[in-house]
Order: structure tokens, then C-alpha cells, then sequence
């Protein structure tokens, strides 16, 4: 089932359950604008707050840029994901964005995989 979120103009993202797991994509090439990625990040913050996927997969596949803001949002949210036992899967990074995440060493903390994989 794919439900596509978007409960204000700047937030829009949308998600899949596949088994245990919950696949986030987003359809914007860029989470630049601050406004953008706060909404974005906060609406999904409430969508992952119901539901009871054990596995969160975040899909870049469509995003060619990104800003600080967004990584910033990404760990607190690997955080709290974590102490539920609940775990944050990056894939499908485009070339500039895996670049950010190698440079500032995010891919060591984040588990980032190539292609969209739900275990």
C-alpha cells in the first residue's frame, strides 16, 4: 500500500509497508529549503510515531541534493529509533548525497545500503 503524506505544502514524502518495514521515499530532488525538510521531517516523525515497523527505510533515491538540516534531523532520528529497537536503513543515495554522508563520516554512523533492501 502506498500512501502518499502531505499534510502541508512543504512536506511530502511517501511511504510503503513491506513486511515488518516501512519505506519512505521522497519524491523532491532537493531538501535544501530549511522550511521544506523541518516540515517534511517533522510529519514523518509522526507517522513513524504510529506505526510499528521494526525496520525504517529511508529511500534517497530521488534526492539530488540535500542541506545540513536534513542530516541533522537524521540523527536523533537513527537516536530514538535505535532505543526502541527499531533500526534506520539509508539507500538508493545519489553520487553528491553519498558524498555528503562519506564526508561528514554520517556513512559511519548510518546504515547506508545501495539498493533498497526492508531486512
Amino acid at each position: 500500500m502506498i500512501c502518499r503524506v502531505s499534510p502541508n505544502e512543504s512536506a511530502r514524502f511517501d511511504t510503503v509497508a513491506i513486511d515488518d518495514a516501512l519505506v519512505v521515499s521522497f519524491p523532491e530532488e532537493h531538501l535544501l529549503e530549511s522550511r521544506y525538510v523541518e516540515g517534511t521531517f517533522e510529519s514523518l516523525s509522526a507517522v513513524l510515531d504510529r506505526s510499528d515497523a521494526t525496520t525504517i527505510v529511508l529511500d534517497f533515491g530521488n534526492v539530488r541534493f540535500l542541506c545540513t538540516t536534513a542530516l541533522g534531523f537524521l540523527i536523533p532520528l537513527h537516536t530514538r529509533l535505535a532505543a526502541q529497537n527499531r533500526k534506520l536503513r539509508l539507500c538508493n543515495l545519489q553520487p553528491l548525497v553519498h558524498e555528503v554522508f562519506a564526508i561528514t563520516h554520517l556513512d559511519r554512523l548510518l546504515d547506508i545500503c545501495e539498493e533498497r533492501h526492508t531486512r
